[in-house]
């Protein structure tokens, strides 16, 4: 029997997510020299709120969303915004982990502290884990091909769906997630494959 077939279904889409990032991506022409490609550089002295950057995003109208230490952060190109979502309080830190633009335009944002934001129409609302998204420090955010977002953090996993968020169970309490993909319409932690492995 073929070994790749003997592995577990997950164990096998982690090595089929390895190969197709160690092909060669082409994204620039590889025999233009690099002093080819304009480039910028920003810093405190052109407007950047903090130079501790965890998170990127772009949304549809070209803004680029950071996740810094000191919050979040809304760059168009020519000036940079500290954006205030109310999340100065004594359990929520703003310091923002991940990012990310969904489908419908809406902006979640992951906190370094604890709980989730997700901006919509210019306004935020915060959730935390009363209700149901994940507790500690959210680092990783995904949207399935379903439009469910899905949160991770360094405690535990939970995916909104339905107007909600919903904890999903791990092997144990406190399950760090490391990192997070969709495969044929299943979304995967690294958590999770690891522990299928034991």
């Amino acid at each position: 029997m073929n070994t790749f077939r003997r592995l577990s279904a997950p164990l096998r889409s982690v090595l089929l997510v390895v190969g197709a990032l160690a092909t060669p991506a082409q994204a620039l022409d590889p025999g233009t020299g690099v002093d080819q490609y304009a480039f910028q550089s920003w810093t405190y002295r052109n407007g950047l709120p903090s130079s501790t950057i965890f998170a990127l995003a772009q949304d549809a109208n070209g803004h680029l969303w950071l996740g810094t230490s000191i919050g979040l952060v809304r760059f168009d190109g020519t000036q940079f915004v500290l954006t205030n979502l109310g999340t100065r309080t004594p359990t929520r830190q703003s310091g923002v982990r991940s990012v990310l633009v969904a489908s419908d335009e809406s902006i979640w944002v992951g906190f370094r502290g604890q709980g989730l934001a997700r901006v919509r129409g210019g306004s935020a609302t915060l959730f935390d884990a009363r209700d149901g998204a994940p507790r500690g420090s959210t680092t990783l955010l995904l949207e399935d091909s379903r439009r469910a977002v899905w949160a991770g953090s360094n405690r535990g996993l939970a995916v909104f769906h339905a107007g909600r968020w919903h904890p999903v169970a791990m092997p144990a309490d406190d399950d760090e997630i490391t990192s997070l993909f969709e495969e044929h319409d299943e979304v995967h932690t690294l958590r999770t494959l690891i522990q299928a492995q034991q």
